[in-house]
């Protein structure tokens, strides 16, 4: 299975980010914005090849997403492709089916744009 790795700019080339990458390419195709994207100036190529995948996978900063996530997060779930949330509980990654979005601050682009909603809170 192919999925999109919506994850903030923030992480990028970090230890998480690699952390993550490794766990999430045990199990799928990932299609790594960072890395197989670079910085391409508006959303719209993103949101392009998010649906060239078959799932998105976001990964929160701060237990929020930015903007840029949740816009390709927006129109996974509005457009019928499947969407979850990437967590890590007990020292383990989780994927929570995403079951909503809800914009906290419109101001702060980077970190507190949203939160994503699962069906079972944050675990």
């Amino acid at each position: 299975m192919k999925i999109y790795y919506a994850h903030s700019k923030l992480i990028y080339d970090t230890p998480r980010e690699k952390q993550e990458l490794k766990w999430l390419k045990k199990k799928f195709i990932v299609v790594d914005p960072n890395k197989d994207l670079s910085e391409l100036g508006s959303m719209e190529p993103y949101i392009k090849k998010m649906f060239e995948c078959n799932m998105v996978i976001c990964s929160e900063y701060k237990k929020h997403v930015g903007k840029g996530v949740y816009e390709e997060v927006y129109h996974a779930i509005t457009n019928g492709v499947k969407a979850k949330v990437l967590r890590k509980f007990l020292g383990r990654f989780v994927l929570k089916e995403v079951t909503g979005l809800q914009i906290i601050d419109g101001t702060d682009w980077k970190v507190g744009y949203a939160k994503v909603g699962t069906l079972y809170g944050r675990k």
